[in-house]
């Protein structure tokens, strides 16, 4: 089942992101980066920079929070395990260029159109049941747009003149790393208009039965994440540990083995 937490102010609008995110060892390159052209109004509202894959972003507008996320999470996790999806592993191995207008956006993506195709199908689930929840909370049949969207998925890196966008590009492609993971979790982000993005909830791909990493309830700040996850860590490690501890027998003359169990603390299987 999806992790989730609970959101206790109702009177803010809130804006909803369902993302596919990098585990946390995956994100330092990707900060790096993108730390160099981070918008200065995004940084005075509290915001900061982070791999994501944007498959859908809404605003709650007027509705609660608590009206439209559970039945939507439980229903998106439902969906989701029976969807026959294969484990995905996403490798951002090309960086790019889109130009729109007087800017460019330099972005990295996985070129495999293995990749593409299943993540275009995760992305058609999520809308679809996205359109359904709000339009039906708000009292409208719950209808899916007509209009098809063409949709790369990809890791925004940079915004910037697109007079100085394509050395930029071969000076970030030179010594990229090609950050490498597999896909377990489909994240439910909501912010404010001002304030960090909080990771609100993981749903499972693939019945996958994995700790989301990054985890639940933490916010998507580097410093806040390797801290999370440094604490997860000895958490887990003490757990196995302790439930792997030697056991006594009944019997004098039998021995006792304590069985060494490997705790694997990074999401890439």
């Amino acid at each position: 089942m999806a992790s989730m937490t609970t959101t206790t102010n109702t009177n803010t609008k809130k804006q909803i992101m369902f993302a596919i995110l990098p585990p946390v060892d995956c994100w330092q390159p990707f900060v790096d980066l993108k730390s160099n052209h981070f918008s200065a109004k995004l940084k005075q509202k509290g915001k900061s920079p982070f791999p994501h894959i944007t498959l859908v972003q809404t605003t709650s507008n007027s509705l609660p929070l608590e009206s439209i996320l559970p039945p939507l999470i439980s229903s998106l996790t439902a969906t989701l395990a029976t969807a026959n999806l294969m484990p995905l592993t996403y490798s951002t191995t090309q960086m790019a260029c889109f130009h729109h207008g007087k800017r460019t956006t330099i972005y990295v993506k996985d070129p495999s159109s293995t990749v593409l195709n299943s993540l275009n199908k995760i992305k058609q689930i999520v809308s679809s049941a996205v359109n359904l929840a709000v339009n039906q909370k708000k009292g409208k049949p719950g209808k899916q747009s007509k209009k098809k969207q063409h949709f790369v998925p990809h890791i925004a890196i940079a915004n910037v003149q697109q007079n100085v966008a394509n050395t930029l590009c071969q000076q970030y492609s030179a010594t990229w790393s090609n950050p490498t993971w597999v896909c377990n979790h489909v994240y439910v982000l909501v912010t404010d208009p001002s304030g960090p993005w909080n990771i609100h909830a993981a749903i499972p791909l693939h019945n996958s039965n994995l700790i989301p990493n990054p985890y639940v309830n933490t916010l998507t700040r580097l410093d806040h994440q390797l801290q999370q996850h440094a604490e997860k860590v000895a958490t887990l490690s003490l757990t196995m540990e302790t439930t792997t501890a030697p056991t006594s027998t009944t019997t004098p003359t039998s021995t006792t083995t304590t069985q060494n169990t490997q705790l694997d603390t990074k999401s890439k299987q």
